[in-house]
């Protein structure tokens, strides 16, 4: 056996006994960790609160709040009558050849249906002679009382519900209006309905729904002004949705049988929105034939679909729907092309 043979199995003995005499077991002796004391820390010397003054603000200030949304208030269905008429008496006094005639005239204000108002009448004279003139200092002659219907002055509130109706006055030669006799075919009387919430909703529009016909036992077709009040839905959604809405023309059935897709047709009519008002006007044509050729004409082989068009000939449905423009803002989409 070598010598550097005989130093290795001699070091293979005897190093394991020399490491387990010098290390031993491991003994916790109490201490972690012992940290230094901390300074102390500054100390900031106080100060008295001066007294709060009262703040002056300017005339017109309004302190600031929290934003709360207005709910919309959808309006109620309902149905009410409105007269575009009234009736105008004259008491006309027969006059000397020659000498002008004097007459009385009185005037009497229907009610409007809903607003609870009583009739009033009026006293006015329409020719009133002269001191000089003889009519002035002879005796009373007969006199005859003449009775005319003329149309209302402006529009008239249907009942409670948000929507005013005016007659159209009639136009002369030249385009000058005329101020007597209501025309052969203005409606004397029309009923305006409002549809729910609800059956708005079922006939696709997102403002309102209205049915406009005449109710004075004619059946000519005719014109009215209508006006529609929507101050209660102005917020009912983002965008400006008051401002973006708009009048579109539909068939009367659209308030009944929504789900025939001929009650949903809709057609232009030109309007005016004043958002300042919170008012949508329009000039809608009652024509109680429009339905019925409508019906007519359909191509649908349901009878149920014919039948409802024909049922609603005699009125004509106004949808209040939201466009994507208005005199806030346009919120159509916009082109993706660069």
């Amino acid at each position: 056996m070598t010598y550097a043979t005989t130093a290795t199995v001699v070091l293979a003995l005897t190093a394991p006994t020399a490491v387990a005499q010098d290390l031993g077991p491991y003994h916790f002796k109490g201490t972690v960790w012992n940290p230094k004391a901390l300074p102390a820390a500054p100390v900031v010397s106080g100060h008295a609160l001066t007294k709060r003054t009262a703040t002056t603000h300017p005339k017109d200030y309004r302190a600031l709040g929290s934003y709360q949304a207005t709910a919309p208030v959808w309006p109620a269905a309902g149905t009410a009558t409105v007269a575009l008429t009234h009736t105008v008496t004259a008491v006309r006094t027969a006059a000397s050849a020659g000498a002008p005639s004097s007459a009385v005239a009185k005037t009497a204000s229907p009610s409007v249906p809903g607003i609870g108002s009583r009739a009033k009448t009026g006293t006015a004279r329409l020719f009133s002679p002269s001191p000089a003139s003889p009519a002035a200092t002879s005796s009373p002659l007969p006199s005859a009382v003449v009775s005319q219907v003329v149309p209302v002055s402006g529009p008239v509130k249907a009942g409670s519900l948000p929507v005013w109706v005016a007659p159209v006055a009639a136009t002369a030669t030249g385009g000058k209006r005329s101020a007597t006799l209501v025309g052969a075919q203005a409606p004397a009387q029309v009923r305006v309905q409002v549809a729910s919430h609800a059956q708005t909703l079922a006939a696709g529009a997102d403002g309102m729904l209205l049915e406009v016909a005449r109710a004075d036992g004619r059946t000519a077709a005719g014109s009215v002004q209508v006006v529609i009040d929507y101050s209660t839905l102005v917020k009912a959604y983002g965008g400006g949705f008051g401002s973006r809405l708009e009048l579109v023309v539909v068939p009367a059935c659209a308030l009944t049988t929504p789900q025939v897709v001929a009650c949903r047709t809709r057609t232009p009519v030109a309007f005016s929105n004043r958002a300042n008002a919170d008012q949508l006007t329009a000039t809608l044509p009652l024509s109680v034939q429009r339905a019925s050729a409508t019906a007519a004409q359909s191509p649908l082989s349901s009878g149920s679909a014919r039948s409802a068009l024909s049922a609603q000939a005699a009125g004509t449905g106004l949808e209040v729907i939201s466009g994507t423009s208005g005199s806030q803002g346009n919120y159509a989409a916009t082109s993706r092309q660069l």
